[in-house]
């Protein structure tokens, strides 16, 4: 049962043939990089084993990770059966070292997790599923629960071959098929609309499933499966509008669809998942550090590990399904500021208290609850997502997603190439500057390095091992290409980047060059980190200058920390300026992870722009 199952995983793995019908012109579906041969390091490779020691560590001794179907123990959330215990199942045989399994309460969780599994195929107490009252009484917990099980069962079988998980998965699948009547039916619809419960909302708790129901599809071809998938994505549709109460249950959702659509091919699937997209992103549901609310509303009192991964995991496959790099862009502020400030010293994932106004989220608050029984499996999990998408392949060449600390290993025009990235300067407002390495595993090989060009880099530039200038052509949506490179080659990347201004819907913002201006409202970044301030109340006024080509600068120490001015309050003339000026403090404005844990973090300014 420890033979791990070689890769890809269907998780993971994307079910169709590379061409789209809704993708950027001429691009090729990327599947995922092998994640057991890529490595992260700098910070995130930090974080992201933290988050997979965490799984190993109280309170997580076997009795409490199964009490949720055994009930041998109370512990909270016990009634939302298979939650933790398939969640466990999901990302502990994912994060398992090759040939072993880890930590020392998997094995027997593998062992043990069938006998508890009732007649009909689900895990939790009965329940009367004819009824609709009862299922909105006590069956919608056990329907969630029973979605991330399947999940977790589908990826115990992928990882480790154990035909037992298998046979478990195919009941639980057949107790949705047989359900399907009664709680796919339009008539019941008002029924289950009356739930008012958080944690127990119809549409919480039983269309995550299709995420699993697709995934079952993809290791069994067993077509009833996939047939009742679609059949819930077409009962979901009315759910499906903002705001809402939960984001994480939503957004896996958002994900089942595209499984959805990469196995039909149908853009009915895709298309309102982009739609989502744009909406979250233009009305304020995300916010400018990247993250989502616990809440699926602009205005959320804390955020939530579970919804970060989800948001993480929904923009890498959306890319991979697409070519368009906003997704990518997407991801790329999420895992630099959101997913850090979730994390917990401890390596799990939980809850922060937010500071929100009229417009959204203005400041992240002190940690508030850690969530041993739910995000920090999920966060974990998006680690794994991320990894697998730090470098892609193609016939076109190795493309390079992200510029940060790693290794991994791509298939790439018809061979496999290790690339290997390290950050080597990143200092503030100046270039960030990796040196790559791209080898093949053979030497007649010969391929190009495709760079994602961030939305943050005003442009990117490529210099060979000596240091000559190579010259890069663009090659899909925000995307460089290099010469064809022969053999293993070193070179030198540099993403050149400026202070940027951007408002609280992520939009760039002009810098005017004349006279003083006030900036109301806006955010400060500096390549892919927003800049946080640490005080305790109020939002700081802050002073740039901004030269005559419209780019903003602030003082930089010796240590390379931003000493931004700040003012008592927003001036209103030129002299009032002065006044203030004259009385201003040294406020330090620094990215995530170089800040106390425990101060509050604000991160929009009000900024008084003067010219150089």
């Amino acid at each position: 049962m420890n033979k791990r199952n070689a890769f890809p995983l269907a998780g993971l793995m994307l079910a169709l043939s590379p061409t789209l019908h809704a993708a950027e012109p001429g691009w090729l579906r990327q599947a995922p990089s092998d994640f057991h041969h890529a490595a992260m390091e700098g910070p995130l490779g930090e974080a992201a084993e933290r988050a997979v020691m965490r799984l190993g560590k109280p309170p997580f001794t076997l009795g409490w990770l199964r009490a949720d179907i055994s009930f041998e123990q109370k512990r909270q959330f016990t009634n939302f059966s298979g939650d933790v215990s398939g969640r466990f199942l999901e990302v502990a045989s994912l994060t398992s070292p090759v040939g072993k399994m880890g930590p020392e309460t998997l094995p027997e969780m593998l062992k043990t997790v069938s006998d508890y599994q009732k007649p009909d195929g689900h895990f939790g107490v009965d329940v009367n599923w004819q009824d609709a009252s009862t299922v909105m009484k006590e069956g919608t917990p056990v329907l969630w629960g029973n979605a991330r099980m399947l999940v977790g069962l589908v990826t115990a079988y992928e990882v480790f071959k154990d035909p037992k998980m298998l046979s478990a998965a195919r009941k639980l699948g057949d107790f949705y098929v047989n359900t399907a009547d009664v709680l796919c039916d339009p008539a019941r619809e008002k029924d289950f609309r009356t739930a008012k419960n958080y944690f127990s909302g119809f549409d919480v708790c039983y269309y995550p499933v299709i995420e699993s129901l697709a995934r079952l599809y993809l290791v069994t071809q067993d077509k009833r499966y996939l047939q009742v998938a679609e059949r819930m994505a077409a009962r979901f549709i009315p759910w499906d509008k903002l705001p809402l109460t939960h984001t994480h249950g939503n957004l896996c959702v958002q994900y089942g669809r595209l499984l959805l659509y990469e196995i039909t091919g149908k853009t009915e699937y895709l298309a309102p998942v982009e739609k989502r997209w744009e909406e979250m992103c233009k009305e304020g549901y995300v916010w400018p550090n990247g993250g989502v609310g616990e809440k699926f509303t602009p205005k959320s009192d804390r955020d939530e590990g579970c919804a970060e991964a989800d948001w993480l995991r929904l923009n890498l496959r959306l890319w991979a399904d697409t070519g368009k790099a906003r997704y990518l862009d997407a991801a790329d502020r999420l895992i630099h500021n959101e997913y850090l400030a979730n994390q917990f010293p401890s390596g799990g994932f939980g809850h922060r208290k937010l500071e929100c106004d009229a417009a959204g989220l203005d400041a992240l608050l002190k940690p508030h609850q850690e969530a041993t029984w739910c995000c920090v499996f999920h966060g974990a999990l998006g680690y794994v997502y991320l990894k697998s998408y730090l470098a892609t392949g193609d016939a076109e060449g190795v493309r390079l997603n992200f510029p940060l600390d790693f290794s991994a290993v791509v298939k790439a025009s018809g061979s496999d190439w290790r690339l290997t990235c390290k950050v080597a300067e990143n200092k503030p407002a100046e270039p960030l500057v990796c040196k790559v390495s791209v080898q093949p595993t053979s030497a007649k090989a010969a391929t190009r390095l495709l760079v994602r060009v961030p939305d943050w880099a005003a442009a990117v530039e490529a210099f060979s091992a000596d240091g000559k200038a190579m010259a890069l052509q663009a090659s899909g949506d925000h995307v460089v290409s290099t010469p064809l490179l022969a053999g293993a080659t070193e070179l030198k990347l540099v993403f050149k980047k400026n202070l940027i201004v951007e408002d609280r819907r992520l939009q760039p913002v002009p810098v005017p060059t004349g006279s003083f201006t006030v900036l109301q409202d806006v955010v400060l970044r500096d390549g892919p980190d927003l800049l946080y301030a640490s005080v305790p109340t109020g939002r700081p006024t802050l002073i740039a200058t901004v030269d005559a080509g419209g780019k903003l600068h602030l003082p930089v120490d010796e240590a390379g920390h931003f000493l931004a001015p700040s003012l008592t309050e927003v001036p209103k003339t030129a002299q009032n300026l002065a006044d203030l000026r004259a009385k201003a403090t040294t406020l330090p404005l620094e990215s995530w992870g170089t800040l106390p844990v425990s101060d509050r973090k604000v991160f929009i300014f009000n900024v008084v722009v003067v010219p150089q």
